[in-house]
């Protein structure tokens, strides 16, 4: 399916597309104000897209406004193949899941993407994930739930690299939950409204792997940690900075600026800008530019005035 618009439709599962043991390409579209409600079960799943043991890519394509009382307020994934490139999941919501729910075996890969102003009643206002997850380049922001703002793991890996998850909010870890194991490197998780950046059941079940090169603004997540930074990370906000999708642009004075390491870089930025732009890598989704992003955020206002 390309450059469609499904839009203000419902279903028990799939408020759009409801695809089972099938191969669906998404690409250039928008699924909007779609419902996936049950009034027997008082459920639902999946309010803009339901897989259940299939495969879905969604690529340049928008999720917004998609909505279930249950599970996976823009996409519900159950034993399938689920793969995100350059695409908008924003104000979704759900009981679980506001942007995704993801349960099964396969990898959930998140890559150059944002999820922002999702939300859900429970758990996972971005993201609730029982599973593996890959994100690169990708932007979790103003998302809301309960428990994980931004992403709620109850089982499985999730893997973080070359991303922010900031303005999120929860009453338990407003950046991120989780009940398994976290790897992130050269990430960015600051700004919690509520709740907290980050949070991982150490007690429990919970494991910090890999940590190096990221910035945690209230500290938390630091243990064992190489090269690890905390305080102010001076971001702009949620904003068209260029690129596809919206990101969180690096101020001037941002202390994320040549603070990671480029061997473990990706060479493009989310936006498609190349790393390194200055003297290193930057953490996080966005590479801040000198000649250019530096022009924005200090000769522009003096040239207006």
């Amino acid at each position: 399916m390309a450059d469609s618009i499904i839009s203000e439709n419902s279903a028990s599962e799939g408020g759009a597309i409801a695809n089972s043991f099938g191969f669906v390409l998404i690409d250039g579209s928008t699924l909007a104000n779609n419902r996936a409600s049950d009034p027997e079960s008082n459920g639902g799943w999946g309010g803009g897209i339901s897989n259940y043991q299939g495969s879905v890519y969604v690529q340049f394509s928008t999720l917004n406004n998609n909505f279930t009382p249950y599970t996976g307020g823009g996409i519900y994934n159950h034993q399938g193949s689920l793969s995100i490139f350059v695409t908008t999941l924003s104000g979704n919501k759900a009981g679980w899941g506001g942007g995704i729910r993801h349960l099964g075996d396969n990898t959930l890969i998140i890559d150059s993407s944002t999820l922002s102003h999702n939300s859900a009643d429970n758990d996972g206002g971005g993201l609730y994930i029982d599973g593996e997850l890959i994100s690169i380049n990708s932007t979790f922001s103003g998302n809301t739930a309960n428990s994980g703002g931004g992403i709620f793991a109850n089982s499985g890996a999730v893997n973080l690299s070359s991303k922010p998850i900031s303005d999120n909010s929860a009453v338990y870890g407003g950046g991120v939950y989780i009940y398994s194991s976290l790897n992130f490197s050269n990430t960015l998780i600051a700004n919690s409204i509520k709740g907290g950046d980050c949070y991982v059941w150490l007690e429990g079940t919970g494991s910090i792997g890999t940590n190096a090169h990221n910035l945690v603004g209230d500290g938390s997540c630091s243990n064992g940690g190489t090269k690890f930074l905390s305080g102010d990370a001076k971001l702009g906000p949620l904003a068209n900075n260029g690129g596809p999708t919206q990101t969180h642009a690096l101020l001037t004075d941002s202390p994320a600026i040549d603070a990671r390491n480029c061997a473990l870089a990706e060479n493009f930025d989310q936006r498609g800008q190349p790393r390194p732009s200055g003297s290193a890598c930057d953490i996080g989704a966005f590479e801040f530019n000198p000649a250019l992003d530096g022009f924005k955020f200090i000769f522009l206002p003096l040239i207006i005035r």
